[in-house]
């Protein structure tokens, strides 16, 4: 009696499961290392007495991060209804030092221009010369006017192209074994 295999082995199934466990391993080596937000801001180009750094607090307001300069008193904290980003000494107070009509996630994000309180006390006015700095560690003891990739921007591009990497192998490996193709052609 002749018998035929019917489906792939187990050592066909293995050889094309390996790419996916790779990758599978390489998201949960990443997931933990990737942090959420920055643990300081440093706002600079606004009024002096704003122009410091800010600490992240466990607080969230409308699911976002609540910074305290404990210096100052004053907070950095997010409004739903308004979608703006505020600077004010209680966090979702409408009275606030100055605000900026963003929808980022973190203040880091921010590409809108903030609106400063006009000394006067009547209105606010726009100011584009205010930035706000990401600090993951301690940050310096001077306020940075600089503004680069914060280092969660820097973690999820490399972990971007590694998984592109391993995207990659998955098709030329599943090429090879699917269609007995050879991944080098020779000349």
């Amino acid at each position: 009696l002749l018998s035929q295999q019917i489906g792939p082995t187990q050592k066909q199934l293995d050889a094309k499961m390996a790419p996916w466990v790779f990758l599978l391993v390489l998201a949960a080596l990443f997931k933990g290392s990737i942090q959420q937000g920055c643990s300081y801001v440093s706002i600079s180009g606004a009024q002096s007495e704003l122009n410091t750094i800010y600490t992240r607090t466990e607080q969230l307001q409308h699911s976002r991060p609540v910074y305290k300069n404990s210096d100052i008193g004053y907070y950095l904290f997010y409004n739903q209804p308004d979608t703006t980003w505020n600077v004010g000494l209680t966090v979702g107070s409408a009275t606030v030092a100055m605000y900026v009509d963003d929808t980022s996630t973190y203040p880091e994000d921010i590409t809108a221009t903030w609106a400063r309180a006009n000394p006067s006390g009547n209105g606010f006015y726009l100011s584009s010369s205010v930035d706000v700095s990401c600090y993951h560690t301690d940050p310096p003891d001077t306020v940075s006017v600089s503004a680069g990739l914060s280092t969660g921007a820097i973690i999820g591009i490399v972990v971007g192209i590694l998984l592109g990497l391993g995207a990659l192998i998955v098709i030329i490996t599943l090429g090879v074994k699917q269609f007995g193709m050879s991944p080098v052609t020779p000349v």
